[in-house]
């Protein structure tokens, strides 16, 4: 995973070894020199060299034109889904590996520090993250194929962790293994695709982040995976990439894939009271 904090001038990676898990590791990059090809110099900013024809001493490849291999000023014992804070100052990971655990840390020029360690997010082998959401003035969102840590059973929810202290503060329940996570920036709902398909098809289903409880159903056209969901910044339509089954025999571009984007519009909460009982 990787994520971009254009305030620091940072670029945070995760790196993975499925073969040797104990070399998983997270690191803080320096993105940007400055006008003499000092990294993070007195000079640096988050921005292009005004010069476009300027090329940086070692960093810049003579054959291919792009920059390789940005100093680490930082790095974390840990690799998994990355989130960030929306004002980045606090880097959360999601452990690929045993134990699987949510890890916050302060973020700041010279790397991270503020070390803090959530309880277990799931238990049993073979445990696939499917996504991992950073949610404003909420907590942060789990979605993962595996047990849950304190019965043993099938997860079929969203674990949702408090974004200060970790704790533990609600389960968003969808009925099957979660995919997807999506908010909206206006700070009103969650959108979390579940893997079971019902009678009816596949639903995105939607939650309230005042009280946690389901609001609306969104029926999508074909199978929906895992961090495939977006909300866009009006809070006005989901998208969704779904698998509608086609062998997309055409000659447009990346006709080869049945995946599509689907464009869905958000209704308000409450056309379809769903939980007047």
């Amino acid at each position: 995973d990787i994520e971009y904090l254009s305030d620091k001038c940072q670029l945070i990676v995760a790196y993975l070894s499925f073969a040797a898990p104990q070399n998983n590791k997270t690191y803080i990059h320096i993105w940007w020199a400055d006008q003499d090809g000092i990294w993070y110099g007195p000079n640096t900013s988050c921005s292009y060299s005004a010069d476009p024809e300027f090329v940086a001493p070692d960093i810049i490849s003579s054959e291919s034109k792009f920059i390789v291999a940005p100093p680490s000023i930082d790095i974390s014992g840990q690799g998994g889904l990355l989130s960030v804070s929306p004002d980045d100052s606090f880097l959360y990971i999601l452990s690929r590996f045993s134990p699987q655990q949510v890890y916050r840390y302060e973020i700041n020029d010279d790397g991270m520090g503020g070390f803090l360690v959530s309880s277990g997010v799931a238990a049993g082998a073979g445990i696939i993250l499917n996504d991992f959401k950073y949610v404003n003035d909420f907590g942060v969102v789990i979605a993962v194929d595996g047990s849950d840590p304190v019965d043993g059973l099938g997860l079929d929810h969203a674990a949702v962790y408090d974004i200060n202290q970790l704790d533990h503060i609600s389960n968003l329940d969808v009925g099957s293994i979660p995919l997807a996570i999506a908010y909206d920036a206006i700070g009103e709902h969650i959108y979390i695709s579940p893997t079971d398909v019902d009678d009816n098809g596949m639903f995105i289903v939607e939650f309230s982040i005042v009280t946690h409880l389901q609001t609306n159903y969104y029926q999508v056209a074909g199978l929906l995976g895992a961090h495939t969901l977006i909300v866009d910044h009006k809070g006005e339509y989901i998208y969704a990439a779904v698998d509608d089954l086609s062998d997309q025999d055409t000659h447009e571009p990346y006709s080869g894939s049945s995946f599509n984007i689907q464009k869905i519009k958000i209704i308000p909460e409450g056309t379809y009271p769903i939980n007047d009982f």
